[in-house]
Order: C-alpha cells, then sequence, then structure tokens
C-alpha cells in the first residue's frame, strides 16, 4: 500500500467521492488535491497560555511564548519550557525542555544548557509507521550540500523493540 504525507498544508474541504475521499488544501499558497481511500488528519495542538501573561513583559508570536535556546522568555524572570513555546508540541521534547530549564535555573539563571529542537524524535503510529529525527534530506542539502549528505533506511521489523 501506499501512504501520501503532506507536511504544513490547510485543508480546506474533506468530500466523499465514488472511489473514496477528495481532499482539497493549500499548501505553500497553492491549491491542491488529492483522492485516496482513507484520511488521516493530525490537527496538531494549541498553546495554552496563564492568564495575564501579556502583563509579564513577555514577547509573544502567534500565540506562543518566544524563547531563546535556553528557553528564557524576553523577560529574564520567566521561562516557557513545552507546548507555551510553539517549537515542539510532543510530550518528551516538554519533558526535555523542562530539565534545560531546571539545569539553568539551579546554575543561577545562567544559560548552562540548551534544547536542540532540531533532534527531536517524531512518531506517526500508523502503519505502515513513519518516524523521523533531524532535518529532512532536502534540508541538509541545503544546509551542508548534496556532497556531504548521505540518507539510509531502516526496516524496523528487524528490530524487537520497535
Amino acid at each position: 500500500q501506499r501512504a501520501r504525507i503532506e507536511l504544513s498544508a490547510q485543508v480546506t474541504a474533506i468530500e466523499c467521492a465514488r472511489d473514496g475521499y477528495a481532499v482539497r488544501y493549500t499548501q505553500n499558497s497553492k491549491q491542491q488535491s488529492v483522492q485516496g481511500d482513507a484520511v488521516l488528519m493530525a490537527s496538531g495542538r494549541v498553546a495554552v497560555l496563564p492568564e495575564g501573561i501579556d502583563h509579564l513583559g513577555v514577547q509573544l508570536e502567534r500565540g506562543h511564548v518566544v524563547v531563546d535556546g535556553s528557553l528564557r522568555s524576553s523577560n529574564p524572570q520567566v521561562w516557557a519550557p513545552g507546548d507555551v513555546n510553539g517549537r515542539s508540541m510532543l510530550f518528551h521534547s516538554a519533558v526535555r525542555q523542562s530539565l534545560v530549564v531546571a539545569h539553568c535555573i539551579a546554575a543561577g539563571g545562567q544559560a548552562v544548557d540548551r534544547m536542540h529542537f532540531d533532534a527531536v524524535p517524531m512518531t506517526v503510529f500508523t502503519e505502515p509507521e513513519l518516524a523521523h529525527v533531524g532535518l529532512t534530506s532536502a534540508q541538509a542539502e541545503d544546509t551542508l550540500g548534496a556532497s556531504e549528505v548521505a540518507m539510509t533506511r531502516y526496516d524496523y521489523a528487524h528490530d524487537s523493540r520497535a
């Protein structure tokens, strides 16, 4: 079976078609459409900001707290790990972010630890399964040059813990 995955797409319509479903969406300012037997739409999470945060002098961007690499906001007394910063809306990422903040606070507010958002693993529990960590091959080629990039695939069927 084939699976087609579209990232950063805004679904505008899902309609029943003769042979399954027709999905219309916008991606990179282009109207697109695709037909398939089934549709999985992962819509993401919305950050819940604490009441009164606008009175703390914290810079917000698109409903999220803007943070530096140690997850400190524009107000040096406010740290923002987890969903509120909008950088990675995954539980395991929020746990690591909270450890970064704890290390920095324990060091007297010094930036002794950093969150590396480019190394957060992502998994979609579907059939077939999908996992991702780091840059995409296109991002790596843009950043490092094609001659510096190698890609490999791993069949999870050979791993008893997968």
